[in-house]
């Protein structure tokens, strides 16, 4: 019985890889519905504190998602539940930069004409998880009704306004955009700081240090205020970091002596240092013959994990750091890196930090001896590469945030947390519209 249902759902892993168009977000609810609705392969509240650990950690948030739902069947599970969600979209990838010379305009026509329509079955499915967290929040009241709708355009406004221009067809930068992460640090710092209770006295401090983290994000086109706004970042975290050290405190003071606490929260669990010993073991085991074989391999592959622990804030995001990280360098050239490896990334399904990390792996194994074997080797290291540095933060991620499921803050964050997740949803939205609308290769 345990056998059939774990093999259930590493084939439901690898569907989502197959269908995993739009990137980390647009997945989780395609996600939820595979592994929660369907099967019950985890709990909803299961779901929640993996998608959670995701948001805030840096990393390939689909495979942390895996992560989180493999750990629950085993540590066999979580490696394979990881690498099966990502190896569809890292596969094409290694094979259409393979066959790169040999592709023509009609083949790569009829890739994008199916991209387009499961980008179209994407945007229904985002629309409906939209929907039912709207009509959730209808259910319970008219106030939460309004509050969800308020975060939905809130939200939206924040990331979403570089693609809505796009769509629009209107030139130039919009006043806002903030990446994934710096929302959800917003929202976190905020909902700490007020403690679910909205008054004017618990609002103001945190609306004015947002306020003025907005106001440096609008003029600094113009300005100088990359200190100013370093300024308020640091002392957002160090606020948000301080509240909740302080709440569990309070919390945990009649059960355990203040030095267990501090142990035990800022210390690392038995578990969790299984978790990543077993990332790590797989790490040295996959990439250890790829060093030894080819002298490039070592220095791409540390390249490849700092660039994985960077990569805050989704694909865009990642392929800035990728540019700093590989072109910069000159381990691949730019036109390269740009008109072949991002476009082939651009129409496939999974995450592009696995994609590209990947991609660049089989570029640089190509170009030792001109051999596709070579590229596919350094590729698949590559592969290992991005899947493995998701994997440990993800499990220090899920560590910290089991350390403070137990505050009624934890409580308040994931009642919050699918509002947020639905206005985010939007952007991804408008983003695969403009991906559809794009002519045709």
């Amino acid at each position: 019985m345990r056998g059939t249902r774990i093999r259930g759902l590493m084939q439901a892993m690898l569907r989502v890889g197959v269908i995993g168009f739009g990137g980390g977000n647009a997945l989780i609810p395609v996600m939820e519905k595979e592994f929660v609705t369907k099967k019950s392969y985890v709990t909803k509240e299961e779901y929640d504190e993996a998608v959670l650990a995701a948001s805030i950690t840096p990393g390939a948030l689909p495979v942390e998602i895996a992560c989180g739902i493999g750990r629950k069947y085993g540590r066999a599970c979580m490696l394979l539940a990881a690498s099966l969600v990502a190896l569809p979209g890292a596969v094409a990838t290694v094979a259409l930069l393979a066959m790169m010379e040999h592709i023509d305009e009609q083949t790569m026509r009829w890739l994008s004409v199916f991209t387009k329509a499961v980008s179209l079955f994407l945007i229904y499915l985002l629309f409906r998880y939209i929907c039912g967290i709207a009509h959730e929040a209808m259910q319970e009241s008219r106030k939460r009704f309004g509050k969800v709708l308020l975060i939905f355009v809130s939200v939206f406004l924040l990331c979403g306004g570089k693609n809505l221009y796009r769509l629009m067809g209107i030139h130039g930068r919009p006043l806002f955009v903030l990446s994934t992460v710096s929302i959800l640090g917003l929202a976190l710092f905020f909902i700490l700081w007020t403690q679910g209770r909205y008054s004017v006295k618990r609002v103001l401090v945190p609306g004015i240090l947002i306020g003025a983290y907005l106001a440096c994000v609008c003029l600094e086109r113009h300005y100088e205020v990359a200190p100013v706004k370093g300024i308020l970042v640091i002392l957002m975290i160090m606020v948000t970091i301080g509240k909740l050290y302080v709440t569990y405190i309070q919390r945990m003071k009649g059960m355990h002596s203040v030095g267990s606490i501090g142990m035990t929260l800022f210390g690392i669990g038995k578990e969790t240092i299984g978790d990543i010993v077993v990332w790590l073991c797989f790490l040295a085991v996959c990439t250890l013959p790829m060093i030894i074989l080819f002298s490039p391999a070592a220095d791409y592959l540390l390249k490849g994990m700092y660039s994985s622990f960077l990569s805050y804030g989704g694909g865009d995001a990642y392929l800035t750091v990728a540019d700093g990280v590989f072109v910069d360098t000159g381990m691949v050239k730019e036109g390269v890196f740009y008109q072949q490896l991002v476009a082939i990334a651009n129409v496939l399904p999974g995450s592009i930090l696995c994609k590209i990390l990947t991609g660049v792996g089989y570029l640089i194994g190509y170009g030792i001896h001109q051999n596709i074997i070579d590229g596919i080797l350094i590729a698949f290291s590559g592969f290992v590469c991005s899947i493995c540095a998701s994997g440990i933060v993800y499990s220090i991620g899920d560590y910290l945030c089991k350390n403070f499921e137990q505050l009624p803050l934890f409580e308040l964050i994931k009642r919050w947390l699918h509002p947020i997740i639905g206005g985010l949803l939007l952007n991804v939205i408008v983003a695969l519209l403009n991906q559809i609308w794009l002519p045709m290769v």
